[in-house]
C-alpha cells in the first residue's frame, strides 16, 4: 500500500492556519502513525520549517494518548538516528541498531526504542 494511502487510514496530522495574501488556510505540518494492537509508531514526520516549535512532540503526545486510551502499556518505534535524542527527551529508551528496509528499495539504520506507560 502506497504511502499516503497507508497515512489516510492509519494517521493523523497536525494541522495550522496558514494565513497567506489575505486567505487562510489550513496546512499539515506533522505526521504520525500508531498501530493500536501493536503499539507501534510510525511515520512521525514534521516540516522543516516547523521543527523545533515542537509539532512533533505534540504528535508523538497525542499517539500516545491514544495509546493510553487503547490500554497498551508499551509504545514501540525505530528511530532514524538523527531523531534518537528527541525520542529520548519523550521518554523513549534503547539503543540497538536495526536495518529498515524500505518498500521503496533503500536501507535505513535505525535504533530500536521503546516506552513504557503508565
Amino acid at each position: 500500500m502506497p504511502f499516503a494511502d497507508k497515512l489516510v487510514i492509519d494517521g493523523y496530522v497536525l494541522e495550522v492556519d496558514v494565513h497567506f495574501n489575505g486567505k487562510t488556510q489550513l496546512e499539515i505540518i506533522a505526521t504520525g502513525m500508531i498501530d493500536l494492537d501493536s503499539g507501534f509508531i510510525d511515520a512521525i514526520f514534521v516540516d522543516p520549517q516547523y521543527m523545533g516549535l515542537g509539532a512533533g512532540k505534540e504528535m508523538l503526545a497525542y499517539l500516545e494518548r491514544l495509546a493510553v486510551e487503547a490500554g497498551l502499556s508499551l509504545l514501540k518505534l525505530e528511530s532514524t538516528l538523527n531523531a534518537a535524542a528527541f525520542y529520548r527527551k519523550c521518554g523513549f529508551e534503547g539503543d540497538e541498531v536495526s536495518v529498515y528496509q524500505s518498500p521503496r528499495g533503500f536501507n535505513l539504520n535505525c535504533i530500536v526504542m521503546c516506552k513504557k506507560l503508565t
